[in-house]
This record gives C-alpha cells, sequence and structure tokens, in this order.
C-alpha cells in the first residue's frame, strides 16, 4: 500500500498552535479524518539526524489539545529516505526550511527511492520581497524552495497567486513547471459572536467598547502596522474610531515598537495586546467595526476569512492575493496610499447606508473550511498514485550487444557455467561478424544474431560510440527474437559463480543495480570519455522528467522488460538518437512509471572502476557475483597478475582468489575514504571551514587557494574536490607529494577543458595516491601546481600522513 509520509517537524517543536503551525496542525487532523490508513506523521529529530515516526492517535489528540505531554506523540520509531517504499508519498507539509536537514540533500535522496515528492507552498515571499525576511531566513529557503521546484512531483499552493509565483520562479530559472494545485486555507473560529466575556481580559473587553478599527497578526515590516498609525495620526484618530493591534512582536520593528509604547494614545485610543487566546482574538474579530489589513505581501492572507466569517468588514491592500480571498465582499485601499485608506474608511463612516449594505452582503459568505482544505490536498496527492504491475518470471534469454568476436567467444563459457537458467543468447552484432558469431560453439546455450542491418532497415548508423550503442539498442527493442523479459549484457560482463535468476528476481519486482549517482557524476576531467557525456545526457533527462537519478550503468548484466523499455521509447519520441545511457534511462523511467515494479540495490560487480584511481566510488558493492573484465587488470604488477582469462578448471578457484583480493582493496579503499570525510567533518566543526582547493582566474592571472594544513591515510588513494572559477583556456594541474629527500608521488597532469567544467559546474576530482607502500607517516608538502604554457602557480599545503 502506498504510504504518505507527512512532514509535521516544525509542529511538534512547538507549544501553541498559531500561524502555519495552526494550519499544518487543521490539515493533519482532517487528513487523519479522511485516509488514516495510509498516513504517517515524521518530525526531524536533529539530535539524532533521522526522522521519528508519531504516534497518529496521540499526535491527534495533541492537536485537538487532549494530549498535553508532547513527548508522548512520538511512537520511539525512527525513519530515513532509505526505509521508504518506491511509489511512497514525502508530503512536505510544514514550513521546515530553517531546520539542519536541507532539501537540497534529502530530496535527491527521496528521489532516488522512487518517493513521490509534494510540498505545500504557503507563500514565497523571501523570493518576492526579501527586504521583508531575514537573511538567515532568505538563505535557507532559497535552498528549500529551489529544491522543491527541482525534484517535487507536485506543488500544493494556498493560494492561485501563489501557485502563478511559484510558475513565474520556475520560468525565471528555467525549470519546467511542477504539477500544480491550489488548496485555500480554512478557517477553525466558530464564528459566532462571544457573549459572555468572564474569561476575556477586562483590558480587552474595555478597548472594545465603541467603534475600532482591528488587525490582526505578527507586528513585522511586512504587516505594514506603521501605515495605519499614519493613518489614523493623519486624522482618523479625531473621528471617535479606535485602533487595535492584535499580535506578538516579530523583528526589526525596534522603532515602530518605541512609536507604538510612547504614542500619545497608547491605552485610549489606540492599543496593543499580545499573546490572546482564540476565544478574545474571536471577541475582537465579531465586535470590530472594520478590519484592516494593510500588508505588502501575503500567501493567503487568513485574517481575511475571519473577518468575513464574522460578518466584519474588511478594508485591504489592493494586492492579488488578497482579491483572490476577499473578491467583492472586502473593500481595497492603494498599497500605502494614506488619503485612499482614509477616504475609504471615512466613506464607510459617513455612510450608514453603504456600510450595512456591505455587511449584508457579507452575511452570504462562506468560507473555506478545513474539511474542504483537506479534501483538495488529498485529491492533489491521488494524481500520484501509480499503476500496479508485477514482474514476468520467465527469463532464459541474454541480450549482448558486441562487435568482438574473440571477446563473446571467451565469455560464454563462463555464462554457461554460472547461468544455468541462460538458454539462449542473441548477439547483437554488425552484418559482417554475423556469420563468425553464429559459428561460436557452445556446450548447451544456443546462439542466434540479430544484425546491425535487421536493426537500422536502411537507417543510418550514428558516429559516436555512446550514441551509437543506445541507437541500436533501442531499435533492437522492436525485433521478435527478444524475449519479453531478458537479461542485457555486454561482452567482457563475465559472472563469477553460480547464478540463480533470483539475483534478478525478487517477490514481484525486478531488482536493478546502481553503481553511482548521476547528480553525483563528474567524470574524469582532463579525459572525458563518450561515457561520461552519454551520463551527463542522461542525468539531464532524468532531471527533466523528474525521474528518479540513480546511475545503473554498473558493468554487469541487468534485467529489462522489453514492453516497458518500448514504452519509454513510445513516450519519448527521439529519444533513441540522444545518447543516453540505456540502462539509468530505462530503470529511472521504470521506476518512476511503475514504482513497486523495480527494487534498487547496490551494484555486485567488481573491476568498475577498473582502478581505485579512475574516480571517487559512490558506493560499495555489496558482493561480488560479477567481473568486469578488463585484459590490463591480468598484466605484470596489476591485481590479477598470473591468473587466467579464459574459462577452464581452474575457474572456481580463481575466482575466489579475485573475489577475496578485490573485497580487500575496496575495503581498504572506502576505509580511507570514511578517514578522510571525519577529517573533513572535523575541521568543519573545530574551524567552521572546509579544507578546499581552487583554481581561481582574476583579469588573466591564475590564483590558487589550498589548504594551509591536510590530514590523509598514508599509501591511500583520495580524491581531493577542486573548484575552477574563470575561463581560461589551455591550463594543466598537477599535484605532488614531497619530503626533505625528493619527490615521494608525483600524479599525471590533468588538463582542464572548459567545455568539460561547464558540465561539472566546474567542480571535479583530482586523485592523489598518498604514497606507495612502504612510504611511512609523517609530515610531507603537498604541491599544488597550475601551468598555463607560460608561468606555473604553486600553493603549498602542509601535509601528515597518518
Amino acid at each position: 500500500m502506498q504510504t504518505i509520509f507527512v512532514d509535521v517537524t516544525n509542529l511538534t517543536k512547538v507549544d501553541f498552535l498559531t500561524g502555519i503551525q495552526r494550519v499544518v496542525g487543521n490539515i493533519s487532523l482532517e487528513m487523519y479524518k479522511k485516509i488514516p490508513e495510509k498516513l504517517t506523521f515524521i518530525s526531524f529529530n536533529e539530535n539524532i539526524s533521522r526522522f521519528e515516526v508519531l504516534d497518529s492517535d496521540n499526535f491527534i489528540k495533541y492537536i485537538k489539545g487532549g494530549e498535553k505531554e508532547r513527548s508522548r506523540i512520538f511512537s520511539g520509531k525512527s525513519i530515513m529516505p532509505c526505509d521508504m517504499k518506491p511509489g511512497d508519498i514525502f508530503f512536505e507539509l510544514d514550513a521546515v526550511w530553517n531546520i539542519s536537514l536541507k532539501s537540497s540533500v534529502l530530496l535527491p535522496a527521496l528521489k532516488h527511492q522512487g518517493v513521490k515528492i509534494v510540498v505545500y507552498v504557503y507563500d514565497i515571499l523571501p523570493i518576492n520581497f526579501p527586504q521583508f525576511t531575514h537573511f538567515n531566513t532568505r538563505f535557507s529557503f532559497i535552498n528549500y524552495i529551489g529544491s522543491y521546484l527541482l525534484y517535487a512531483d507536485a506543488v500544493i499552493a494556498s493560494a492561485q497567486s501563489t501557485l502563478d509565483s511559484i510558475n513565474e520562479l520556475s520560468d525565471k530559472l528555467g525549470l519546467p513547471k511542477r504539477a500544480g494545485f491550489v488548496s485555500w486555507l480554512g478557517s477553525d473560529f466558530g464564528g459566532k459572536k462571544e457573549t459572555d466575556t468572564a474569561n476575556i481580559p477586562k483590558e480587552v473587553v474595555e478597548a472594545a467598547k465603541g467603534k475600532y478599527v482591528l488587525t490582526v497578526g505578527t507586528i513585522e515590516p511586512r504587516k505594514n502596522h506603521a501605515f495605519l498609525l499614519d493613518a489614523f495620526d493623519a486624522g482618523l484618530f479625531d473621528k471617535d474610531v479606535k485602533l487595535i493591534f492584535a499580535g506578538k512582536i516579530g523583528w526589526n520593528i525596534d522603532e515602530l515598537q518605541k512609536r507604538m509604547e510612547e504614542h500619545p494614545e497608547n491605552g485610549k485610543r489606540f492599543f496593543h495586546f499580545v499573546g490572546l487566546d482564540d476565544n478574545a482574538i474571536d471577541y475582537l474579530y465579531s465586535n470590530a467595526y472594520l478590519v484592516a489589513f494593510a500588508t505588502y505581501a501575503e500567501g493567503f492572507g487568513l485574517p481575511i476569512i475571519e473577518s468575513l466569517q464574522r460578518g466584519t468588514p474588511v478594508l485591504a491592500t489592493d494586492i492579488p492575493v488578497l482579491r483572490e480571498v476577499g473578491k467583492d465582499y472586502c473593500k481595497y485601499f492603494k498599497l500605502n496610499d494614506v488619503k485612499d485608506f482614509t477616504d475609504k474608511l471615512t466613506n464607510l463612516m459617513e455612510n450608514p447606508a453603504e456600510y450595512d449594505r456591505l455587511k449584508e452582503e457579507i452575511k452570504s459568505f462562506k468560507p473555506f473550511t478545513w474539511e474542504e482544505t483537506a479534501a483538495k490536498v488529498i485529491d492533489a496527492l491521488s494524481t500520484l498514485k501509480f499503476t500496479e504491475r508485477k514482474s514476468k518470471k520467465d527469463v532464459r534469454q541474454m541480450v549482448i550487444l558486441t562487435a568482438r568476436v574473440d571477446d563473446i567467444k571467451r565469455t560464454i563459457p563462463y555464462i554457461e557455467a554460472y547461468m544455468p537458467f541462460i538458454e539462449k543468447i542473441l548477439l547483437c552484432c554488425p552484418d559482417k561478424v554475423a556469420d563468425d558469431m553464429k559459428a561460436i560453439e557452445t556446450k548447451r546455450i544456443k546462439i542466434d544474431t540479430l544484425t546491425d542491418g535487421e536493426i537500422l532497415k536502411g537507417r543510418p548508423l550514428p558516429e559516436d560510440h555512446g550514441t551509437r550503442n543506445f541507437f541500436l539498442r533501442c531499435l533492437a527493442m522492436q525485433s521478435d527474437k527478444l524475449d519479453e523479459v531478458f537479461i542485457m549484457s555486454d561482452d567482457d560482463y563475465r559472472p563469477l559463480k553460480e547464478i540463480d535468476k533470483k539475483v534478478f528476481l525478487e517477490d514481484d519486482s525486478y531488482v536493478a543495480y546502481y553503481c553511482n549517482d548521476l547528480n553525483e557524476w563528474k567524470g574524469v576531467v582532463g579525459g572525458m570519455t563518450s561515457y561520461d557525456y552519454y551520463i551527463f545526457r542522461t542525468r539531464e533527462f532524468v532531471n527533466e522528467n523528474r525521474y528518479p537519478g540513480y546511475q545503473y550503468s554498473s558493468h554487469m548484466p541487468q534485467i529489462i522488460e522489453k514492453d516497458i523499455y518500448l514504452e519509454m521509447i513510445n513516450e519519448h519520441k527521439g529519444i533513441e538518437m540522444t545518447g543516453l545511457d540505456e540502462w539509468s534511462s530505462y530503470f529511472n523511467y521504470a521506476q518512476a512509471k511503475y514504482p513497486d515494479l523495480i527494487r534498487s540495490k547496490p551494484y555486485i560487480v567488481m573491476c568498475w572502476p577498473g582502478l581505485r584511481t579512475d574516480w571517487k566510488m559512490f558506493v560499495k558493492p555489496t558482493e561480488y557475483l560479477f567481473e568486469n573484465h578488463y585484459d590490463f587488470l591480468y598484466r605484470d604488477g596489476r591485481i590479477f597478475d598470473g591468473m587466467s582469462e579464459e574459462y577452464s578448471e581452474n575457474t572456481d578457484a580463481e575466482n575466489a582468489i579475485k573475489i577475496e583480493k578485490v573485497t580487500k582493496s575496496i575495503d581498504e579503499y572506502f576505509e580511507w575514504k570514511n578517514k578522510v570525510q571525519k577529517y573533513y567533518d572535523k575541521v568543519k566543526k573545530d574551524k567552521l571551514e572546509i579544507p578546499s582547493f581552487i583554481i581561481y582566474i582574476e583579469e588573466g592571472e591564475i590564483v590558487l587557494g589550498a589548504p594551509e594544513t591536510l590530514e590523509l591515510p598514508v599509501c591511500s588513494t583520495v580524491h581531493l574536490p577542486i573548484t575552477f572559477k574563470g575561463n581560461k583556456e589551455g591550463l594543466k594541474m598537477q599535484l605532488c607529494i614531497i619530503s626533505d629527500k625528493g619527490t615521494v608521488v608525483s600524479m599525471p597532469e590533468i588538463k582542464l577543458e572548459l567545455k568539460d567544467l561547464e558540465i561539472v559546474n566546474n567542480r571535479f576530482d583530482a586523485t592523489l595516491v598518498c604514497g606507495q607502500p612502504g612510504t611511512k607517516k609523517g609530515g610531507y608538502a603537498l604541491i599544488f601546481r597550475v601551468d598555463d604554457g607560460k608561468n606555473t602557480i604553486e600553493r603549498q599545503t602542509s601535509l601528515k600522513l597518518v
């Protein structure tokens, strides 16, 4: 069953349900009445860096006010994105941009799991009106809203005006618009006039005698309370009408607060009340002559609803969102126009018939209820229901794209020995080698071919390697020679031990094996290959379509359902010519469309990467069932030196040795990686900085930035992050380690191509080998060197090898 995880983090940290938390509480309550079996309420605990699962019954009691002990709302269970299932929904209902878990970290993790993402946006005022928000809020909000615009499957806004602003922001950022929905806020006041004043503060009852104008809300610059004081000082105090502010003191209003406290009418015809309960607020709303709403900007304007619900006229700023909410039930004045505000209020006071007519019209106003709000939210969430689909169990075929007769001839014996469920192999190959392919001798597997001529049917073949492979695979999917379900592989992917088809089929799902994150892939700057480029193109494809983003080109056999591959091709017309990664495009598409069908797991292949120095590994293989075969690893001094590249009676024993060697090597690599990360975290905590290497071009000159000190594991292979700023072509970069006795390590030069740097947003990794076996621990110098062909610039870092 699809679970909806509702984030209510901020609500669980406050003692009183006010502002957005009042909204969050009421929507949660009404949703729970309608779909309790689907909801799991969660709250992020910064102390343990995990989401805590709430006890739903006690949480609902807490919202209603029946459960006073807040600790009882927590169930004792915790959860993180990796625990959520594909097709589940993460619903960000609360306003959580200021917590330590940033959306830019959380949302990609959710997307990788195939979790659908929905956010309720109350406003984007920190973007459109930055002058009214604190710098820290703006900074955090940019991360928050930017991440949701990038990753969300749907956006729910409190008003159409807010949704319009969100879409305008998407356009400015060059992002596709999210599926958008509007769910107005409800009102949780009863709307009846208070007759029993026994529990209302006497000063409130006294202030409410006679005619008064009320404004409700936090005292902050955006709400424009100073304007109302200006208007009343300009003559309204002389018209036998009082002014009442009801709201807590906000930020950046020291001058206004002083003016309020020292105002000559304070306590006479001007009043400010703080901390009033719902009963007192309801009393003020119900008995006000008029409610004034002078705000510069709003996401909704709930005071309008609360006023009209009580039959109290409203004079509001003439801005789109308030027009949307108040419609013709309100009177509107020009923003910051004292005369316009004064004239409209005076006109009502001097024309009782007009005022009575307005009051009569307001009687027909029907407020939006929280039940209706929740219903709209549930309707929006229901659009993310997924189609249930079960895996097909009959898999007997392997399909391999190859032009190399000798390579596939050497690989087939491994498949015959270790993959007993494979009964036939279809070799997609050039016409000129088809006869040689068919002539390959096998013991039990039947060989057939699908030639380029049969696939292309006269269409030209793209020249680029990556584009060509994807093009051929897409066209091959249309052939009747492919089974409904098959194992797709390359001619150098070899099983290491007996493989059951359960490796690819689990319950009613297909297992897909990922090796990296498409958005984290940096390629090999200075040596980009066609592989790197089609990974970057695939990244753009999945991000544009809001698909999950794991990198499934794991250099191992993977299971494919032909109909789903064809469905992807048909849905994305022309995709076959775009040169994508065939594995990552397919599995991310399939998981987005059929979340229950794809079960993603870390890859289970050795020798990808071929060398630890190639690129920074994202995830550690859970076991080794396959080998990505590289000839060079069997040469002198390499990890498989002396072992056979051909299947023989000794293969079982040699494969066990290979697994042992690779396991030790990769375990060592991740031990180094973890130590480096702990060191970076410690520096960040102690010095509030991250050790950084920067190449900066200033007025044509090279400026280098490097940490003063660095601590790395001796003999380790690490990938140091480098940032490039500038546009100077033809630079070469190098890292060296020296001691007082001379050079210890001199890494190969990296040629920095601007076109490649742009693809990775000018951030790349540079490999550093911290000494060969026998290198001693201790102090060294790390030289960070850049050469532009004329001059060589260096920075030296004090390096400690530990």
